[in-house]
């Protein structure tokens, strides 16, 4: 009887062991992770104290290098600031950026992959820039781009893009958020011209091509002449059409638009169409003082994000087929890269654009 007792007593212990042992465990468990994730958020918290300090830090870069008909800046120039930045304030914080394919809804995007990392930590923040490559045709005459090359700036470009973004890398002029409009919109302005030019214009032209060739007929002098004479009747004339300021075309579309979306929205970015009309018609006499005044009324209407949820929320009104949304939704995606935080860009693509472009008819 009293080995049983002993027995007993001993089994109840190792139980009672047994449990305290358990529950030990599960503490120093559940300490172990408590412990690794406040590891990780402090790892995250100093990351993103020596972003912080990188983009505090980093000085204004000048756009110093001319494109076509607009500045831009440097690469090479922004690469060695950040670094500079880093080495100067002993930064915890390095970058990598790199060519690749990724795949995005089936479809294999060609992008540039950027990551921000912490060299003590490991910890890191990586994110992929669309670099549009498939769009890039050959030129194939000499002294101009070949394909290898074209496909090098592009990557160079957006490189650069994504560093400036990423880091709030300010420039000294900003030429950019019109640069798109002054390319685009030269040929329309042209055409739009030569389309409003009158018939009295047209036919006038054509009896001075008539004029000419008889001239042709008689001597070289009277054609020379006659070709000089027609010319300053032409430019001294008042028939041609009052030259449209380019600013007109930037607000164009953004302005259409938000006529077509006036009747379906609650929230409409103008008060009225007769707003809007008047806003079109002053620029269109070079005037953009009072447009410019609403926005400043208005300094939503200045954020991307306010015109993209605005076309988003009117397409799901007026749309029954859905895709057509995915569809908007997979162009924003798209294009991000290109308009970035410029309304004036976004709509500017959006005219450009064979499925959308009505949006801004």
């Amino acid at each position: 009887m009293k080995i049983n007792k002993i027995t007993k007593s001993n089994i109840q212990n190792i139980k009672t062991r047994v449990c305290e042992a358990n529950k030990k465990l599960k503490s120093n468990k559940k300490r172990k992770v408590q412990d690794l994730i406040i590891n990780e958020n402090q790892v995250k918290i100093d990351f993103l104290k020596s972003l912080h300090s990188l983009q505090m830090s980093l000085n204004g870069v000048g756009k110093n290098l001319n494109g076509y008909g607009y500045k831009y800046q440097d690469f090479n120039e922004i690469v060695r600031e950040i670094k500079n930045v880093i080495k100067t304030n002993n930064l915890d914080i390095g970058f990598v950026q790199c060519p690749t394919l990724k795949s995005f809804d089936g479809r294999l995007i060609n992008v540039i992959t950027t990551t921000f990392y912490s060299p003590s930590s490991g910890y890191s923040q990586s994110f992929d820039t669309p670099i549009y490559t498939e769009e890039l045709t050959s030129t194939g005459v000499k002294n101009q781009n070949t394909l290898p090359q074209l496909v090098g700036s592009c990557i160079t470009y957006f490189k650069r893009y994504a560093l400036v973004a990423y880091l709030s890398i300010e420039s000294e002029v900003d030429t950019d958020a019109c640069s798109l409009e002054h390319r685009q919109e030269d040929n329309k302005e042209q055409v739009s011209m030569a389309n409003n030019t009158s018939m009295e214009t047209v036919k006038g032209s054509r009896t001075v091509n008539v004029k000419s060739t008889n001239a042709k007929k008689n001597a070289i002098k009277g054609a020379i002449k006659a070709q000089s004479i027609g010319c300053k009747s032409v430019r001294g004339g008042d028939e041609l059409p009052k030259r449209v300021p380019s600013k007109y075309y930037y607000y164009k579309n953004l302005l259409q638009a938000s006529k077509r979306m006036h009747s379906q929205l609650e929230d409409t970015p103008f008060d009225s169409l007769e707003m809007i009309d008047k806003f079109l018609h002053q620029l269109q006499e070079d005037d953009d003082s009072n447009i410019l005044n609403y926005f400043e009324t208005k300094p939503e209407l200045k954020t991307i994000e306010y015109w993209t949820n605005l076309l988003n929320n009117y397409l799901t009104r007026t749309q029954s087929d859905p895709e057509v949304v995915e569809g908007f939704s997979k162009f924003l995606v798209y294009r991000e890269p290109k308009y970035g935080q410029s309304p004036l860009k976004l709509f500017g693509y959006i005219a450009s654009d064979e499925n959308f472009r009505y949006l801004c008819e």
